[in-house]
C-alpha cells in the first residue's frame, strides 16, 4: 500500500512549476489588459483630437 500512497502524492519539483506557470499565465493576461486599456486610452486621444480638429476647420 505504500507504494500506492507514493504514487498518488505529487511531485514537489511538478507542484512548483504549475504554480509557476499560473504566475506567468497571470502575468500575461495582465499585461494584455492593461496593453488594451493604454489602447482604448490612445483610441480617445486621437479621437477627440480628430472631433476638435473638425470642429475647427468648419
Amino acid at each position: 500500500m505504500t507504494q500506492l500512497d507514493t504514487i498518488d502524492t505529487p511531485h514537489p519539483d511538478r507542484a512548483d512549476d504549475r504554480g509557476e506557470v499560473r504566475d506567468i499565465v497571470r502575468g500575461i493576461v495582465i499585461i494584455g489588459v492593461l496593453a488594451f486599456g493604454i489602447w482604448l486610452s490612445l483610441a480617445g486621444v486621437a479621437y477627440a483630437f480628430a472631433q476638435v480638429v473638425l470642429a475647427v476647420t468648419d
